[in-house]
Formats: structure tokens, C-alpha cells, sequence
């Protein structure tokens, strides 16, 4: 009886530190502190692809540099992650975290149009969001329009003119366009 009572307790101390880290997690993505999200992310790392794609988010808007790997998903946990975002988008609708988190899982799904469409929107109500433009930027490299692409990177770095990220990204559409002198020249920039 005692065993089966101290195992019932540590699991719920257990689920609600979880929980609490989760709320603080979410908390700062309401506030948009991206910083605040990555250093929460870091103390308490999991191996689960909601913490693995919100470290990605939050490493390419502090600018962690250009390590920045995309988690892969295979179908179960996209799923648990397509749930976590709808379910975050759903409480914080008028939130501009929330529409990135939809952007993002537009562009995870293929849907680029949508991608678009929301990153545009997001950039309207905050032209200082870098995650949209960096978005705006993968949706258009998919599709193969990368005048597009370097477009939405160059507004990313009129708001951060040192972001690696950005520079990494114009560096391999300068390479794919066989523009090898400002690839090599955004690629030094990037480091």
C-alpha cells in the first residue's frame, strides 16, 4: 500500500514539473522571448520532437549560429507535434508566436502558399518577427523562386544585419542560382 502510494506520488510530481516547465516554455513564447524559450529548453532538454522543434525556433532567433539541424519527425511524433501546435495556436490565437507555430507547420506539411500567406501576415502586424522572414525564405526555396527567397532574406537581415542563419541560407541560394562568387561570399559572412 505505502510502495503503491509513494509510486502514485512521484508520478505526479514528476507530471507536474513537467507540466510547470511547459508553462513557462509557454509563457515565453507568449511574451516572444525566444531567449527565455531556448535557456528553458536547454536545462530541461528532451528527446521529444515538441522540445526539438521549439529549440530550432528559438536557436534561429537568438541566432545560435549556423548548427541550426531541423529535427526529422517521423509520423507519430508529427503528429504529437501538429497537435501540440494546434492546441498552443488554439489558447493564443491573436498571439504572434501562435501564427509562426502555424506557418511553421504549414511549411513542414508542404502547404508553401499557406507558409506564405501567414508569414506575410505575421511580418505586417511586426516587420521585426525574423522567424517569418526566415520561413518566407524556406517556403520559396522549395518551390524553386529564389529571387523570392533572397527577398524575404534581405528584409531578415534589415532587422539583424549579422544573422548567420540568413546568410547561410543566401549563401546556398547563391549556389543553387551558380552565382559561386556571392555564395562564397555570403558563406564567409556567415561564420
Amino acid at each position: 500500500m505505502i510502495k503503491q502510494f509513494i509510486i502514485i506520488f512521484l508520478t505526479i510530481l514528476i507530471a507536474s514539473s513537467s507540466f510547470a516547465l511547459d508553462k513557462k516554455i509557454e509563457k515565453a513564447l507568449v511574451a516572444n522571448d525566444w531567449q527565455q524559450v531556448y535557456d528553458l529548453l536547454e536545462k530541461n532538454s528532451k528527446d521529444d520532437p515538441i522540445h526539438n522543434f521549439l529549440r530550432v525556433q528559438a536557436c534561429i532567433a537568438i541566432d545560435c549560429g549556423v548548427d541550426v539541424i531541423h529535427p526529422n519527425f517521423d509520423e507519430k511524433s508529427f503528429e504529437k507535434l501538429s497537435q501540440w501546435i494546434n492546441n498552443f495556436s488554439s489558447r493564443h490565437q491573436y498571439n504572434i508566436v501562435a501564427k509562426q507555430m502555424l506557418r511553421e507547420l504549414h511549411l513542414l506539411n508542404g502547404n508553401f502558399q499557406k507558409a506564405i500567406q501567414y508569414s506575410i501576415e505575421i511580418t505586417k502586424g511586426d516587420s521585426s518577427f525574423i522567424l517569418a522572414y526566415n520561413t518566407r525564405s524556406n517556403a520559396f526555396i522549395a518551390q524553386g523562386k529564389f529571387e523570392y527567397a533572397l527577398n524575404a532574406l534581405n528584409q531578415l537581415l534589415i532587422q539583424d544585419t549579422s544573422h548567420s542563419l540568413a546568410y547561410l541560407n543566401r549563401g546556398v541560394i547563391y549556389d543553387e542560382m551558380h552565382d559561386y562568387k556571392n555564395a562564397l561570399i555570403n558563406y564567409k559572412k556567415s561564420i
